[in-house]
């Protein structure tokens, strides 16, 4: 991998070819952090926004400044990420697939054996079930606002559409006025509006996307040797406990 401060690169997925940026590899960093998105944005504008003559909102950046390198990348049909199926079948275990397809790539091009994971949102619960299945590729989990939970009996009913459509009015509608910039606003909008102005559909409130009518209803009973979240289970990891400890300093 050549050194380079920014790298935007293809890289094949299950579901098509996944956009990839990292930043700071091969400039002497000392960890890498991989960044996963959660609905409606790419991991590129949620964690590396920018904007001329602005502040820094970029997270990326400022891991790089720290010396730990930043990759995210779009799940399948997110961003500059193709998407050659439907996009009511981008499930929580699809994108899972999208993160190791990513964190194959970064192995197989770097040194890299371990990674920083952090998940925000919906990309919360992809890093952590990725973590319960590959923990010997955590270094570290970080669950930022984490969409853990399951269904909830108020959560309204999916749209009849198969995207979301990202309009400047709920770009900017994302931001609290009192937090941006009046300028950070207007960029955000318009770099989402232009750049990703729409994303597979979710349902509000659940953690996983809405079933395609095609795939058949799951029906789980209560099992004690799981872990429940929402309409998924989860086997419980060996090394969960330590995944979710509170690190010591230092």
């Amino acid at each position: 991998m050549p050194d380079s401060a920014t790298i935007d690169v293809q890289v094949p997925g299950p579901g098509g070819r996944l956009a990839v940026r990292a930043k700071g590899l091969g400039m002497g960093a000392t960890a890498v952090a991989v960044l996963v998105h959660g609905a409606n944005l790419s991991g590129q504008t949620a964690f590396d926004f920018a904007f001329p003559n602005g502040l820094r909102y970029s997270l990326m950046d400022e891991l790089v400044a720290q010396g730990i390198a930043a990759v995210t990348f779009g799940v399948r049909g997110y961003g500059a990420s193709e998407l050659t199926g439907d996009p009511l079948a981008v499930t929580t275990e699809a994108a899972i697939d999208d993160l190791r397809a990513v964190v194959d790539w970064l192995f197989a091009e770097s040194a890299v054996r371990r990674v920083h994971l952090l998940g925000w949102s919906w990309g919360g619960r992809i890093a952590a079930r990725f973590t319960e299945q590959s923990p010997e590729r955590v270094l570290r989990l970080v669950l930022y606002d984490p969409a853990l939970g399951g269904d909830t009996a108020r959560s309204p009913q999916p749209p009849d559409t198969a995207w979301q459509v990202n309009t400047y009015e709920w770009a900017i509608g994302r931001l609290e006025p009192d937090l941006t910039e009046p300028d950070a606003r207007h960029a955000f909008g318009e770099g989402v509006a232009e750049q990703e102005p729409r994303s597979p559909e979710r349902h509000p409130g659940r953690g996983c996307a809405r079933r395609h009518p095609s795939q058949p209803a799951r029906h789980q009973a209560p099992d004690r040797a799981g872990v429940r979240r929402g309409h998924q289970r989860t086997a419980r990891s060996p090394d969960r406990d330590r995944l979710f400890r509170k690190p010591r300093d230092g």
